[in-house]
């Protein structure tokens, strides 16, 4: 009763309802819960938080329940279909939840078996997710994802395929050689289609890769850059800069000039990252232009 009358005003945080329901989170344990309460009621806490709060019951319940349906998960995994082995691997990424080992193990066995089977977006989320938990799927698992991604990858649209690629280089996987071919075919021809953004994520998949695509596939992307470079966004321009002084390709006068002319434009929106990646960019294509290679620039 103290409690309650010193607590601070926030139905969020008191009421009969939720001290009932920290108790319950906690087994019923009296001390455990009243303990909780104190910590999220105190008027000093109340005084200093503002905005969304996370109720300490709120919290325990939250693992109770993951620990509960992930046991669960380990014995309906046999019978799950290629969505429902998304969406919870998804989930787990989204919740920031790991699983014990057991249950990522029956998870893992079964999407193994399904991997043949998936969409191209299915196999994304999967790899993904793992990249987002900061773990690695098994070598067999990763195989038959790599694998899949690679069947299908003449049929794949240049965004699907780009989301393919990126989440394969998040877990340090390498591009296989048909992949790039399929992304080089795409962009040639899907040329007057490419958007910036497209644009952008194919240069910085080959930039962290170290993989220098065809020169005719260059002065298609530099072609597509530089007509979309007055419409760019701050990150856009920033990261594209970056690729091509970390591929140590020249992108040519006119893109280079497009670029520059819309970094001065957008400056004043730049964060911090943005400002220095733009800098250090410039910088280094100044500095090396006379020994970087001119496939990029356009003809």
């Amino acid at each position: 009763a103290v409690d309650l009358k010193v607590a601070p005003p926030h139905p969020d945080v008191v009421g009969d309802i939720r001290l009932l329901r920290t108790l319950r989170a906690f087994d019923h344990c009296i001390a455990e819960a009243a303990a909780a309460f104190r910590a999220k009621a105190s008027p000093e806490r109340g005084a200093t938080e503002s905005g969304a709060r996370q109720d300490p019951g709120d919290q325990q319940l939250q693992h109770s329940l993951l620990t509960a349906l992930g046991h669960r998960v380990e014995a309906v995994a046999s019978s799950m279909e290629s969505k429902d082995a998304v969406d919870t691997l998804r989930a787990f990424s989204s919740l920031g939840y790991l699983p014990d080992q057991a249950i990522m193990e029956s998870l893992e066995y079964r999407m193994i078996q399904l991997a043949p089977e998936m969409s191209l977006d299915e196999a994304c989320d999967i790899l993904q997710a793992y990249a987002e938990l900061q773990t690695r799927p098994t070598v067999e698992l990763l195989s038959a994802l790599s694998q899949r991604v690679a069947d299908v990858a003449d049929h794949a649209r240049v965004p699907v395929l780009l989301r393919a690629m990126g989440a394969l280089a998040m877990l340090n996987v390498d591009i296989a050689g048909a992949m790039w071919s399929a992304l080089e075919a795409k962009i040639r021809g899907e040329a007057s289609r490419l958007s910036a953004s497209e644009v952008v994520a194919t240069m910085m998949i080959c930039a962290r890769l170290q993989h220098r695509p065809a020169s005719d596939v260059l002065r298609v992307l530099a072609h597509s850059a530089r007509l979309q470079a007055p419409s760019m966004k701050p990150e856009d321009v920033a990261a594209l800069l970056a690729a091509y002084a970390k591929l140590q390709l020249h992108p040519g006068e006119r893109l280079l000039h497009a670029l520059l002319h819309r970094a001065e434009e957008v400056a004043p929106e730049m964060n911090a990252r943005e400002v220095a990646g733009t800098l250090d960019a410039y910088a280094r294509l100044e500095e090396e232009e006379d020994g970087m290679a001119p496939e990029a620039i356009e003809s």
